[in-house]
């Protein structure tokens, strides 16, 4: 008698709430058509006939709950996902109202049996709508007190260790109104022996059976680690024994059936491989969602990464959070990328977009923000000021949002007076509008600590240190030798400073090529004025956007990486290359120069050639001054020696300071934060 309240309370109430809004809706519906008329001979009239199509009414809504186990639903409740459920169930109830009352009027001798006009069945709808969507909330903020409080919690016992039971913790702590209560955390051995993990240990199925009994528990949230197969059939045999339903994640389970099949022997004697797959089918149950979260990713044109940081911002934080368990969904423009639905387990969405330097970003943002406000989504998260300005929707929707700062947008030259006012708009909506802002410079951070007197979080971009490879595609496909050429990457707009560089270079005594890699971005203008600055020196090269391991081969084997932009947020590029081991020569504005050196690090460090160990990691010019830039170049062609010292600190460096899986920790907390309040 005791689990009975418990197990009934949350459905009841949902459905006592459903069908007293669904009704409000249908006595509110009637009001507005009849208000005018005398009740009783209204009721005299036609009275009966509405009580009919009333409890036909209710008895097929009651039939829908039962079909999409709606009934069970406040275990999952998030209020987010209201919407879409609600519109699922009050779209088909439109369609059975409108065939009762065909079939109705063609049964009827009168044929006006119900006499419903179109305005009351359409405010009978929307009514619908609202009602039962509020009645649905009401039942969400009843569910999130009571288990406040800890009552109409499930009692479960938790069982695993290593990182999949971190990952189980993870989930449950996202999942706040997943409601259940964990008694207890143990792992299954088969001896006694230490543990590194703050956890009990108990020794086979049948000391597992014991504790089961003795804390009175009627459920078991299992994540091993998948290659212990030991503990999965002791705890399979446990719970089968004590009579306790068998939880796991769908994700753990694909992986102890994969170990499982690829293993050498069979944990269990007498019984084939087959046989053991299918007796875990069978026991245990993954029928059931415990996602970390839903993130909707929007501003970004899309992934896989071709050009642009943000672009390869996404893409790396997005596959990182999908193996954590995520679901992920990148909202894309159709001409960016031909991939079609997933990348690295992340979902793409192709959403339309007006193709225009001022309009791209700006509709499609639009677009992707009112999509995400009938989908189940937990996190909306957006790149960049421009998009920011939609950042509050979603929020109206109860979605939690985020905005990434990569930039100060309204400061790029290619914007013009009127495209400028919008994206300080921008700036301020990223300020005001999310949940939470994220910058990606220190610099960032202050900039708007300072302007609008509020806290932002500084999580960086992050870099992934791969193996320096051979150089064989830059010799096939651009005639390049290791060392014998000076590198750029990069989109070919004004705050780059690439012509900065085309005039002090032209100005260098040198053997070496000028390598610019990358092309126009709304800039074709600016482009052209680059290859006519560059004509008559045939040292310097345009290859347009370079991608895949042809620019991994030209960081690598560069002589030295520049990059003299007058503006950036945290340039992806140039921590790709001081992860191939660049020597970089930078423009010393506050956002390049935080990535070469502390905040503690003398001023004199800089002047030093060759280098002294530990920070800088690099060189520096003044920003957009050419001669000072000739110089630097000059100074460092002639001092090969120096060069090569640089080269060898700089992966080291990044190492400890710019990780992705470090970024993603971060942000994924930052999630965790939010989502729980």
């Amino acid at each position: 008698m005791r689990i009975l309240p418990r197990a009934l309370a949350l459905p009841a109430a949902l459905v006592l709430i459903d069908l007293v809004m669904l009704n409000g809706a249908f006595v509110t519906a009637l009001f507005l058509r009849f208000h005018a008329y005398s009740f009783h001979d209204w009721w005299r009239n036609s009275g009966y006939s509405y009580a009919y199509l009333s409890a036909a009414t209710n008895g097929i809504y009651l039939a829908l709950l039962l079909y999409f186990k709606e009934v069970s639903f406040p275990r999952r409740f998030k209020p987010t996902h209201v919407l879409p459920r609600i519109a699922k169930i009050v779209l088909i109830l439109m369609l059975a109202t409108v065939m009762l009352l065909f079939l109705s009027h063609g049964l009827s001798r009168t044929r006006q049996v119900f006499h419903f006009s179109r305005p009351t069945l359409l405010a009978f709808w929307v009514l619908t709508f609202l009602f039962v969507s509020a009645g649905r909330f009401v039942v969400g903020i009843l569910q999130l007190l009571l288990f406040g409080k800890g009552l109409l919690q499930r009692r479960v016992l938790l069982v695993g260790e290593g990182p999949s039971l971190e990952d189980m913790k993870l989930r449950i702590r996202f999942n706040r109104w997943f409601g259940v209560k964990i008694v207890d955390t143990v792992a299954v051995r088969p001896a006694p022996g230490d543990t590194a993990e703050r956890i009990a240990v108990l020794h086979g199925a049948e000391a597992f059976r014991e504790r089961i009994e003795s804390l009175d528990v009627k459920e078991v949230l299992f994540a091993p680690p998948p290659h212990d197969l030991f503990q999965v059939f002791a705890v399979v045999e446990g719970c089968h024994a004590a009579g306790v339903k068998l939880r796991m994640v769908p994700s753990h389970l694909q992986l102890v059936i994969s170990h499982l099949l690829l293993s050498e022997t069979v944990p269990v004697q007498d019984r084939t491989k087959d046989d053991l797959v299918l007796k875990l089918y069978q026991v245990v149950d993954s029928r059931y969602s415990l996602d970390l979260a839903t993130v909707a990713m929007i501003g970004a044109k899309g992934i896989p990464p071709t050009f642009g940081g943000i672009e390869h911002h996404v893409a790396h934080l997005t596959s990182r959070m999908a193996r954590r368990g995520f679901r992920v969904v990148v909202y894309s423009r159709p001409y960016y990328t031909g991939t079609a639905d997933r990348f690295q387990g992340v979902e793409i969405l192709k959403l339309p977009t007006i193709r225009t330097k001022h309009l791209d970003a700006l509709t499609h943002t639009f677009l992707a923000s009112l999509h995400i406000i009938f989908q189940r989504v937990d996190v909306a998260h957006y790149h960049a000021q421009g998009p920011a300005v939609w950042s509050l929707l979603p929020r109206l929707f109860g979605i939690r949002t985020v905005v990434t700062v990569h930039g100060i947008d309204w400061k790029r030259e290619k914007w013009g007076a009127i495209a400028s006012r919008c994206l300080q708009l921008g700036e301020l909506a990223s300020s005001r509008f999310p949940t939470r802002t994220i910058t990606v410079s220190r610099t960032l951070k202050r900039y708007y600590a300072g302007k609008f007197r509020k806290p932002v979080t500084y999580i960086p971009n992050g870099i992934e240190l791969k193996e320096i490879p051979p150089a064989d595609e830059i010799g096939k496909l651009f005639g390049l030798e290791p060392r014998s050429y000076i590198l750029f990457v990069g989109r070919l707009v004004p705050e780059k400073g690439c012509h900065y560089l085309i005039e002090a270079f032209r100005k260098v005594d040198t053997d070496l090529k000028l390598v610019i890699a990358g092309g126009s971005s709304h800039s074709d203008e600016y482009t052209d004025s680059l290859r006519e600055m560059a004509k008559g020196d045939e040292r310097v090269i345009f290859l347009g956007y370079v991608y895949g391991g042809a620019l991994d081969e030209l960081y690598a084997h560069s002589y030295l990486y520049v990059h003299p932009s007058d503006l950036e947020g945290l340039s992806i590029a140039l921590l790709e290359a001081l992860s191939f081991g660049a020597c970089v020569l930078v423009s010393d504005i506050d956002e390049n120069i935080e990535v070469l050196c502390d905040e503690d690090t003398p001023a004199d460090a800089w002047n030093r050639v060759p280098p002294a160990e530990g920070a800088p990691t690099g060189f520096r010019f003044r920003r957009s001054d050419r001669e000072d830039l000739a110089a630097m170049l000059t100074l460092l062609i002639g001092n090969p020696e120096g060069v090569e010292r640089m080269r060898k600190k700089t992966r080291h460096w990044l190492r400890d300071r710019y990780d992705w899986d470090r970024v993603t920790d971060e942000t994924t907390r930052l999630y965790l934060e939010i989502i729980r309040k």
